[in-house]
């Protein structure tokens, strides 16, 4: 067997010596650069070449132009557009100055708030029931992640709306509908006497269960590929030691899934934020491809909403981690 000592050989001027069968010899501490290692450097430029080339052309430069844009005045013309440098007036304009920005932010944090919790709590759920032995597990996993896959074919439903005749007028009926239910459902309740701000809150609540239930489809995976990851010795044995099933789901279950419900919590927190359904994305929208064409001061709204979105990530990474187990520390 041999080994390399890690302290220099008296009197070897820092030289390692090589242990061999035939006894020490000296040798150097590091091998000289060869042919071959340029080989091996080479090999491996060329597989991060696209990610290289991905992350400049579509990362750092929109990023460094979109900065350049909420600081400068962005004019256009025939030739393009030119950016004259102006400070950060657009970021005070957009938080003093508009009339819906702030309103939009905080109704946007608002409802993260609200629908955050319904779908981890919703996932969690179904996740548990899933990963039961029962008939037909396997078509009620396709089932319920069948919305990830309508999520994705959202530009398929405008492509109808454009090309089909009368799809349209079918889902604004629909839509219509849906409306005029939920509005007899909340006359009904406040002639029952319930205050209204509660039959607000009730009717708010059920109207994302909808769109909690389209948005758990990763959640439900993610967790679900947690709890098959715990091994089945950790329940025999609290089983051996008498272990009731709702003390092993807090005990074992909760804990091992714990950074998988982290993981979620970021997925779902961001998600809920860069939705089309988002406000604060729709305004900037609206802001930057309107009437008026500015681009400074979407930007700006972008950068401002970046750094709420960054914080409010942090803050709740940092508190759900708190009670986050990992099960090799």
């Amino acid at each position: 067997m041999s080994f390399i000592l890690n302290k220099p050989w008296p009197g070897s001027d820092g030289l390692r010596h090589r242990r061999t069968g035939s006894g020490f010899k000296p040798g150097l501490g590091k091998k000289p650069f060869g042919w071959s290692d340029v080989k091996e450097y080479s090999v491996g430029l060329m597989f991060l070449l696209p990610l290289l080339f991905g992350m400049i052309n579509f990362f750092i430069i929109p990023i460094v132009k979109s900065f350049l844009f909420s600081i400068g005045n962005v004019t256009t013309g025939a030739n393009g557009y030119s950016i004259k440098i102006q400070g950060f007036k657009a970021y005070y304009d957009a938080l003093f100055v508009h009339t819906t920005y702030r309103q939009t932010v905080v109704g946007a944090i608002m409802d993260m708030a609200l629908s955050v919790p319904l779908i981890l709590i919703f996932s969690f759920i179904i996740a548990s029931i899933l990963n039961q032995k029962f008939k037909g597990r396997t078509f009620f996993r396709v089932v319920l992640f069948i919305p990830v896959i309508v999520a994705m074919m959202i530009s398929t439903t405008n492509t109808l709306e454009q090309g089909m005749t009368g799809f349209g007028d079918y889902k604004d009926s629909l839509n219509g509908a849906t409306v005029a239910l939920t509005d007899q459902i909340s006359e009904f309740l406040i002639n029952s006497k319930i205050p209204e701000n509660f039959v607000s809150s009730i009717m708010n609540t059920v109207n994302k269960v909808y769109n909690s239930i389209n948005l758990s489809g990763i959640p439900i995976l993610i967790l679900l590929t947690g709890m098959q990851s715990i091994s089945p010795s950790l329940y025999e044995a609290a089983k051996v030691e008498g272990g009731t099933s709702w003390e092993n789901f807090w005990k074992i279950t909760v804990p091992m899934v714990s950074p998988m419900i982290l993981t979620c919590v970021v997925y779902c927190i961001t998600d809920s934020f860069v939705s089309s359904n988002n406000g604060v994305m729709a305004l900037v929208d609206k802001t930057a491809f309107g009437s008026r064409l500015d681009f400074t001061g979407a930007a700006a709204m972008s950068w401002i909403y970046f750094a709420i979105v960054a914080i409010v990530l942090g803050v709740a990474a940092f508190c759900v981690s708190r009670f986050t187990f990992y099960y090799d520390k």
